[in-house]
């Protein structure tokens, strides 16, 4: 079977495809604007979706502290370092970078 006689190849005349694709600047302006709105929403809600996180880690780290404290397997010796934040902390960090600086007070 050559190549010409295959009734899977259909012919494409890519001039018409480019001919059909010019855009005009402002156009293309309007265009950058909205990914542009786009991208800064998408920045937004991940930084409100890595403080939720941050938020859940510590509690989770709380009620795991408290029950310890309570349990029968908690030693006396022990003294355990409880991970202090600042404010300044909460809002200027993402969650990943603290939990990746704290790591060693996470058990």
């Amino acid at each position: 079977m050559s190549f010409r006689s295959s009734p899977k190849v259909i012919p494409v005349n890519i001039g018409d495809n480019i001919k059909g694709k010019k855009y005009e600047i402002s156009e293309l302006q309007n265009a950058c604007k909205k990914n542009s709105c786009h991208l800064e929403t998408i920045a937004l809600l991940e930084k409100k979706r890595d403080k939720i996180v941050l938020q859940l880690l510590l509690e989770a780290a709380e009620l795991d502290r408290k029950f310890q404290r309570t349990s029968d397997y908690y030693t006396e010796g022990i003294v355990q370092q409880v991970i202090k934040l600042t404010p300044l902390d909460v809002q200027s960090t993402d969650a990943i970078t603290l939990v990746r600086q704290k790591s060693s007070f996470v058990v």
